[in-house]
């Protein structure tokens, strides 16, 4: 029976002679710990620099995509915006709003298909259309979620 509680007390750390922690469990439990702390931070590392790759080929794929005519338009939308949309009443019927829309369908599609998703949005923005939640997409495209 002692000999049972000695080992227990051995490979919890113990010394026999008097239930303290000798030096090299002390010494091991401190190696094992900063190994831990080691791989935590190993992970953070990695994480944040993964989570840094991300944005850096996101904003690369945004200027790749972004061509001069999506720019201009993007800069007239943000004109729109800043200058003119604040004179105006918030009557808009859809989120995202048309501007949000339309920067959207030109940063998505391009030139020439967010010009006609656009066109097709101002000529649904009116008392007779429709309401709700509207993201761009194009005709074939399904809508991100259908309701049940």
């Amino acid at each position: 029976m002692f000999a049972a509680a000695a080992i227990a007390a051995n490979s919890a750390g113990f010394n026999v002679c008097g239930n303290q922690l000798t030096r090299r469990s002390i010494s091991m439990r401190r190696v094992t710990a900063r190994h831990r702390c080691l791989a935590v931070n190993n992970n953070k590392k990695l994480e944040s620099e993964s989570h840094q790759n991300e944005q850096q080929q996101d904003e690369e794929e945004d200027h790749v995509e972004n061509s001069l005519g999506v720019e201009a338009a993007l800069s007239m939308l943000r004109f729109y915006k800043r200058e003119i949309s604040p004179l105006l009443p918030n009557s808009c019927r859809y989120v995202p709003t048309c501007s949000e829309y339309s920067m959207e369908a030109y940063k998505k599609y391009g030139v020439v298909k967010g010009t006609v998703l656009t066109a097709w949005r101002l000529c649904r923005c009116n008392p007779l259309g429709g309401s709700g939640f509207d993201p761009p997409r194009w005709f074939d495209e399904d809508p991100p979620f259908q309701e049940e």
